[in-house]
């Protein structure tokens, strides 16, 4: 990198940065799927939770340009994600998990600030539905996430917003929670 650019400050304040978040994420990468393999799940620590979000966080963010047909890989998995939050959490979780997943896409290189509000929306309303099971959740969910159609202004983006919602329903009802 500074063979390319020269040496200036800003360049050594990028590389130590980097070489920071890289030794952070190593240990929490490594923490989490410890955690997972050896308990499974059950009964994990608030740090064992922490760092396999972290690794689901980079899942999700690493799937940004995985696109099949009008499907894209990060939409489908954020909105499961939110789904299963608000199912397990009920309204608090599922608006914290929106308002974390809406920040997602800011950090794999696409900006949507509006995405943190209508995210955590959608997620409140979705835990809100969470006494009538998880087809409360699913239409809390919905009707939050029509919220987000509004901002669209494509035919094709509505198309696969709506479909990334069903198909992400659809898998929660199929997964035991």
């Amino acid at each position: 990198f500074l063979a390319f650019t020269g040496p200036n400050p800003y360049a050594y304040a990028s590389i130590l940065f980097e070489g920071v978040f890289a030794a952070v994420l190593t240990y929490l990468f490594h923490q989490g799927l410890l955690a997972w393999r050896n308990k499974g799940g059950l009964r994990m620590s608030a740090e064992e939770l922490f760092c396999l979000a972290v690794i689901a966080a980079g899942v999700i963010a690493g799937s940004s340009n995985l696109i099949w047909g009008p499907i894209s890989v990060k939409g489908l998995l954020t909105r499961l994600a939110l789904l299963f939050a608000a199912a397990i959490g009920g309204g608090g979780a599922g608006a914290g998990a929106g308002a974390v997943l809406g920040i997602i896409p800011g950090l794999a290189y696409t900006v949507v600030p509006e995405a943190v509000s209508n995210y955590a929306f959608a997620g409140f309303l979705a835990g809100c539905g969470r006494k009538f099971d998880r087809a409360g959740v699913i239409v809390g969910f919905a009707l939050g996430n029509t919220l987000l159609a509004l901002y669209v202004r494509e035919l094709g983006s509505l198309t696969q917003i709506m479909a990334e919602t069903g198909i992400a329903s659809a898998l929660c009802m199929l997964v035991p929670v």
